[in-house]
């Protein structure tokens, strides 16, 4: 943990190394059940606590304490390996990308793909991962006009993420390829396949392995 500190009389921001060590510190803290509420931000954690019960100086202890024992050594999770379609039969924007970018397809799914990436954040809609980890050579605009659809499992780019779509939706990543795989489903437990902290590795599939995945 990099800081705490006390920004009213009843809330405590910390700041992190890592998104995976401030979502360990909130998991943590959650399941103490003696904080009002936590919410977590890019490396960061805010934190409220009943002032009524509990002094601004013990409830920073306890942070320290908590953020000392997530960052105790642990087993390494592995990336979790996503199957992406990359074609220009269901990625919209993967020619004009390759043009602006004066790359190949090919090129282009090796830069995406050979290295893991990091889910930094859940936001915008249900599931929609904002993913840490992309390559500067693949930094391009989003559209000035977003789409009014964006089909579910869409991965797109845009600046220095990637954009993963859980659920069909507006949006104006540049869109370079699709997952068949389910995102977020509302009755399972937790509703989202990626939590921030994560790593995540795409790996490149057919048109054939994609429409086969996505047969009932």
């Amino acid at each position: 943990m990099k800081a705490a500190r006390l920004v009213s009389d009843d809330l405590i921001e910390l700041e992190f190394q890592s998104q995976a060590l401030a979502e360990a510190v909130a998991a943590r803290m959650r399941e103490d059940g003696d904080w009002l509420e936590v919410v977590t931000g890019i490396n960061t954690l805010t934190a409220q606590f009943d002032c009524l019960r509990t002094e601004p100086e013990e409830a920073l202890e306890r942070v320290s304490t908590l953020g000392a024992e997530a960052a105790a050594p642990r087993s390494v999770q592995e990336p979790f390996e996503l199957p992406v379609c990359y074609s220009t039969d269901i990625a919209p924007d993967l020619a004009a990308v390759c043009k602006r970018l004066d790359i190949d397809v090919d090129e282009l799914i090796r830069l995406h793909t050979s290295t893991p990436h990091e889910v930094r954040l859940l936001g915008f809609a249900p599931g929609f991962a904002y993913v840490d980890g992309l390559d500067s050579r693949l930094d391009v605009p989003r559209h000035e006009v977003p789409r009014q659809k964006v089909p579910a499992g869409s991965v797109a780019i845009a600046g220095s993420q990637t954009g993963i779509y859980s659920l069909a939706s507006p949006g104006g990543w540049q869109i370079i390829g699709r997952t068949p795989v389910v995102l977020f489903d509302p009755t399972a437990s937790p509703p989202n396949l990626l939590q921030p902290g994560r790593q995540v590795r795409f790996r490149p599939i057919s048109v054939d392995e994609y429409e086969a995945s996505m047969q009932p």
